[in-house]
């Protein structure tokens, strides 16, 4: 289970739908939510029913969930003290947790402060070439699709499959419907 910290009300809406789209169980928590919404939300974090939440600095500061086992920082916060009240939420009671922070341009600025204010070491990975990450998330749609079709009654389309394979045209077919999948 996981926390994802976003900076804004829209981006927390905007993650939780790219990661439903994946079939992930992820929910959104912020300050625009009433005060039922965010705790039935926090429920199901808590009791394992939610994977991923994905919250604003609301969820940074007291709260508690057992078996967090990963926090990201979406966006790093505007202040050093944020960031150690969000990364604060993972490796609770002697567990192991991580904190992973995507960063772009002034953020290593930030970094560089949380190290000499709060004594944090951080080590720099760079993300695959973006022909990598479409690729993992073809593959990914793929196994998705297969799941979901699983069970399901696709008899009469097989025929109309079949033929579209010899079409030469296939993968810019394919290309399109990955495309509108993931825009």
């Amino acid at each position: 289970r996981a926390i994802v910290f976003c900076n804004t009300k829209d981006e927390t809406e905007l993650l939780e739908t790219y990661l439903k789209r994946f079939s992930l169980q992820a929910r959104a928590l912020n300050g625009d939510m009433s005060q039922s919404a965010r705790e039935k939300v926090m429920h199901e974090i808590k009791s394992g029913q939610l994977e991923i939440l994905i919250a604003t600095d609301i969820a940074a500061r007291g709260i508690d969930i057992t078996g967090l086992t990963h926090v990201f920082n979406y966006e790093l916060p505007d202040n050093p003290e944020s960031y150690v009240h969000r990364t604060g939420r993972t490796g609770r009671m002697g567990q192991i947790g991580t904190a992973v922070s995507l960063i772009r341009g002034k953020d290593g600025l930030l970094l560089d402060q949380l190290k000499k204010s709060f004594g944090v070491d951080y080590e720099e990975v760079e993300l695959p070439p973006d022909s990598e990450i479409l690729w993992m998330q073809g593959e990914r749609l793929a196994c998705l699709l297969t799941e979901q079709a699983d069970g399901v009654e696709i008899s009469q389309y097989r025929p109309i499959a079949a033929s579209m394979l010899t079409r030469p045209d296939l993968s810019e077919i394919l290309a399109f419907l990955m495309r509108s999948h993931f825009a």
